[in-house]
Formats: structure tokens, C-alpha cells, sequence
């Protein structure tokens, strides 16, 4: 053991090993609870995910009998009733005749 001239020196590189060793020890356990972490959440997103495909695609029925409910109202609004222009045709020669007879 030329690298090592006395015990103090053996010892205190052991030492820093040891040391190191536990820090190793130590970060490995944190980084092995962040993976449990992250799995389980992973697995609560999985669980969930049906769920909210579902909760999405009733959503999205609503809105789309909405959407149609809201143009229907629009083109009520936009389109003449039956017979509208034949009655605003009569009206307005009635008028016309009206004024014609004043």
C-alpha cells in the first residue's frame, strides 16, 4: 500500500467513502420515492382518463344541442313565416289602394 504512507490517511479515506457512499444511499431513496410519486399519479391519470373521456364527449353533446338549439332560433328570426310575403304583397296593394282612394 504505497498510496496510503499512514493509518490517519487510510482512515480518512475510508471515511470520505463511507461518506459517500451514504449520500448515494440517500439520494437514491429520494429519487426512488419521486418514481413511486410520479407512477401512482400516473396511474390516477390512467384510472381517470375513461371517466373523463366520457365526462368531455357529454359535454360536447350539450354544447352541440345547443349550437343547433341557437340556429334554429336564428333562422326563425332570419326566415319569413309561411305565407309572409303573400301577405305583405296583399298588404301593400291594399294599402296602395288605399292611398289611390283618398
Amino acid at each position: 500500500m504505497e498510496r496510503f504512507q499512514d493509518v490517519p490517511e487510510l482512515v480518512a479515506r475510508f471515511d470520505c467513502l463511507a461518506e459517500t457512499q451514504a449520500a448515494l444511499r440517500f439520494r437514491e431513496r429520494e429519487r426512488l420515492a419521486e418514481q413511486e410519486a410520479v407512477r401512482a399519479r400516473l396511474q390516477r391519470l390512467r384510472d381517470a382518463w375513461p371517466e373523463e373521456l366520457l365526462a368531455q364527449g357529454q359535454r360536447r353533446k350539450q354544447l352541440q344541442e345547443r349550437l343547433e338549439a341557437a340556429r334554429e332560433r336564428t333562422l326563425q328570426w332570419v326566415r319569413p313565416a309561411p305565407g309572409f310575403h303573400r301577405r305583405a304583397a296583399r298588404s301593400a296593394r291594399a294599402d296602395e289602394d288605399r292611398r289611390g282612394n283618398t
